[in-house]
């Protein structure tokens, strides 16, 4: 099992530093809501399939509509790599820009999301009993990380840490969702008291963890474009010519008409981020539940 101390320091490393390519969309869980937007389950945090590997996944990608000429720019962000990405680097330039329109432009149209993966399993699943006592693939945002973080290192010292992805010292996570101002939230999640999986049955544990997915393979080159097939794809979106570079690269004239906000890229960008070619992207679909992680850019400026 990977050492509790090398896994806070991977923990640490997310707050200054991996949508992804859902090839396989049966091996995901994601919760069912009612009608009203609530939901409830219980998970359990487990380990990569190689036990020495950290067991999360951390994936930056970045989205937003020109409403021009109905384009969409939904990509996975070469810093989830570490290295230099067009659009980053573009929201970046105009988020540090003294033009208030391009400034505008960055906090508001493109929208930087941040996925974390993690393998799971479902304990209770009111919604889809099926599910029970089977392991998938989970995605979530930074709010549940963050739940992860601080149990792993708690605020009192009467307080055990939880090391979530530990099958003997971990504990399962109840997961409780509400509907708050027309966006999905996990403020009621929260861990239960630390237990043995199975309480302890190391055959059963053995079995389980043998159904682990490799949730490194995430980060496989190939759910990620070249920085200059990203920069061709962004000019595409935003309508500049081929000979601009994506440093010269400017918006449309209107923001507030030519490109839609966040909002539209949380309600209709599917976590499955299909490789599409530049002339015939590929729909979007579905939701993108993650955080905004726009307070990056806002440093910037402040600093």
């Amino acid at each position: 099992m990977l050492d509790f101390n090398k896994l806070l320091s991977a923990m640490d490393a997310t707050k200054t530093t991996r949508a992804t390519k859902e090839d396989d969309s049966h091996e995901y869980w994601k919760p069912t809501v009612d009608k009203a937007g609530n939901g409830v389950a219980v998970i359990r945090f487990l380990p990569d399939r190689d036990l020495n590997q950290i067991p999360f996944v951390r994936v930056i990608s970045f989205g937003f509509k020109n409403e021009e000429n109905n384009r969409w720019y939904i990509e996975n962000s070469l810093t989830t790599l570490g290295q230099s990405d067009p659009t980053n680097d573009l929201k970046g330039k105009w988020w540090n820009s003294n033009d208030p329109d391009e400034q505008e432009f960055a906090r508001k149209v493109i929208k930087r999301r941040i996925n974390f993966y993690s393998n799971i399993l479902v304990i209770s699943d009111p919604a889809n009993p099926a599910n029970d006592g089977k392991v998938f693939k989970f995605r979530y945002g930074q709010k549940i990380f963050d739940k992860i973080m601080a149990a792993a290192k708690p605020e009192f010292d009467d307080q055990d840490p939880i090391n979530a992805w530990d099958p003997i010292n971990g504990a399962n996570f109840r997961l409780k969702i509400k509907q708050v101002a027309g966006y999905q939230n996990y403020d009621d999640s929260s861990f239960a008291g630390r237990k043995a999986l199975f309480d302890g049955d190391q055959n059963k544990i053995d079995e389980v963890l043998s159904q682990c997915f490799d949730i490194q393979k995430l980060l496989a080159p190939e759910n990620f474009k070249t920085a200059d097939e990203l920069t061709k794809k962004l000019k595409w979106v935003l309508g500049q010519d081929e000979g601009s570079t994506a440093g010269s690269v400017t918006r449309p004239a209107t923001t507030a008409q030519a490109v839609r906000e966040v909002d539209e890229f949380e309600q209709m960008a599917k976590a499955t981020i299909q490789k599409e070619t530049v002339s015939k992207p590929a729909p979007v679909q579905s939701s993108i539940d993650a955080d905004d992680d726009d307070a990056f850019f806002r440093s910037l400026v402040e600093d």
